[in-house]
């Protein structure tokens, strides 16, 4: 329905408009990723959103791999995120300790990855290099 409306086209010429850098471009993609994250399972948050984001990464000149790591690095912070992490709910239920120890013990492995997750969105070659050293 989305594709038959044409919704994808019409937010790609809105962001194009509104959005005039790649920089800041990237930076609504983290915050964005970053709250559906907290919501959405990964691969739905995939199906649904990058569809409408790729085109706009795209015409701004990002890199598809690093666009591609980013979004998935950054849903994959959801998974220990509270309220619907999952491996949360699994690492509770593997340790028999409650939610809340389990929150607190991952509090600054989560601030790590946020520091990683900027790394890795404004220094494109730490991820790209390894590809590009195999011929991509």
């Amino acid at each position: 329905m989305l594709t038959f409306e044409r919704v994808p086209n019409m937010l790609t010429d809105w962001a194009l408009m509104s959005i005039d850098t790649q920089w800041t471009f990237l930076i609504a993609v983290i915050l964005l990723l970053l709250v559906v994250g907290l919501f959405l399972e990964g691969i739905a948050a995939i199906l649904v959103l990058v569809p409408i984001l790729h085109p706009i990464a795209m015409a701004l000149g990002i890199d598809p791999l690093h666009f591609g790591i980013v979004v998935i690095f950054n849903l994959m912070m959801g998974l220990i995120t509270p309220p619907m992490g999952l491996c949360l709910f699994v690492a509770e239920s593997v340790s028999g300790v409650g939610m809340g120890p389990i929150i607190r013990r991952i509090l600054p492995m989560l601030g790590v990855q946020f520091l990683i997750l900027l790394l890795i969105t404004f220094v494109p070659e730490l991820v790209t290099f390894l590809p590009r050293l195999a011929g991509y």
